[in-house]
């Protein structure tokens, strides 16, 4: 594992060190930066291998909660959460896509998609605030006998908000996730040319189809990879 996780990193350092540009122009010209993915100057397959990256760091993040957890995660089960984290990012554009639509927007599905592939590097710094919870969440998960019990969210939620650290990581993400909401109505309005109230009606609904699918898809298929994982 020690070897394939230092291929982990030189494919994450190199992956980033492309897409240095884009990551300077996001967060310096971000209104440009969205108009050129509109005007198709950045392409979808420009913003794959990004998004990619993106979802390999997160996973590797789960690594580090692993061995904090005196526990190892196998190779085979990283690529896998590696790969579901990918494809639950292009979900996401795939949603606040329909809601734009809905709300009066006209660009493709693909230029969104595009667009909020770049914005998934948010995730990255959200996973490092969410460290402290996610090590409470894996212990309780793996106590259980058995994935998708009824009562986990229950005694998830419990075991966070008696432990100090779990709790102020749990705050920290939810501000985390409130700054990456403004950048996707942001994004919504410059990629849609949505008036604000579209924008904000588009971004509340993609979020509330978003939270949908990580209750229903991600949190499920997270306990199976787990389990898995210990088999």
């Amino acid at each position: 594992m020690d070897i394939f996780l230092l291929q982990m990193i030189r494919i994450i350092a190199e992956s980033f060190n492309k897409n240095v540009q884009f990551v300077i122009e996001l967060f310096t010209q971000f209104n440009r930066f969205m108009s050129k993915i509109r005007n198709g100057n950045i392409s979808f397959s420009a913003a794959v291998p990004f998004s990619l990256a993106v979802a390999v760091t997160m996973s590797f993040f789960e690594v580090i909660v692993y061995l904090l957890n005196k526990n190892e995660l196998g190779a085979l089960i990283f690529c896998y959460m590696a790969f579901f984290t990918w494809f639950m990012i292009v979900i996401c554009g795939m949603a606040l896509w329909l809601t734009s639509i809905l709300f009066g927007g006209s660009t493709s599905l693909l230029k969104t998609i595009t667009a909020f592939q770049f914005l998934s590097i948010g995730f990255v710094f959200i996973r490092m605030l969410e460290l402290p919870s996610l090590m409470v969440t894996h212990k309780v998960i793996l106590s259980q006998s058995e994935p998708l019990q009824k009562d986990i969210s229950g005694l998830i939620s419990q075991n966070v908000l008696q432990n100090s650290f779990s709790f102020t990581s749990s705050i920290l993400v939810l501000v985390g996730y409130l700054i990456l909401g403004y950048w996707v109505y942001r994004m919504l309005r410059v990629v849609h040319q949505l008036r604000w109230w579209q924008a904000m009606g588009a971004t509340g609904f993609g979020v509330w189809l978003i939270s949908l699918a990580v209750t229903y898809v991600q949190h499920p298929i997270v306990q199976i990879l787990l389990f898995a994982n210990q088999a």
